[in-house]
């Protein structure tokens, strides 16, 4: 087997290492979401299930789903590996924190949309 001597076998290859513009928006939306809400970048990844933390990972989900048209496995693999199902459900709380009165989320959700 010819190998070529532009490679080196066992290394990553370069496209593992590029920031694509997915990147780029999932970070500068996911740094916004944390200084709304009071959290941290690995708190919002993370698997607690407060309510600061959920609220951040429905807004989040609800940006790049329905603003920047990301799948739902995408938006899981930028939110730390999560099921697609989870975001689904991220997703849909978020239409009922909208709906109903809840106005703390709703005026940090619209400070997010003003923010972008």
């Amino acid at each position: 087997m010819l190998i070529s001597p532009y490679v080196y076998p066992g290394l990553p290859r370069a496209e593992n290492f590029t920031t694509t513009h997915k990147d780029i928006i999932f970070e500068r939306v996911a740094h916004i979401v944390c200084s709304i809400n009071g959290i941290s970048f690995s708190e919002l990844l993370g698997d607690k299930r407060h309510r600061p933390f959920i609220m951040g990972r429905c807004m989040v989900s609800w940006v790049l789903r329905h603003r920047y048209n990301f799948t739902f496995a995408e938006i899981g693999r930028f939110m730390g590996n999560k099921h697609h199902t989870t975001i689904i459900h991220h997703v849909s709380v978020h239409a009922v924190d909208m709906s109903v009165n809840n106005q703390g989320y709703r005026d940090k959700f619209f400070l997010l949309l003003k923010e972008l």
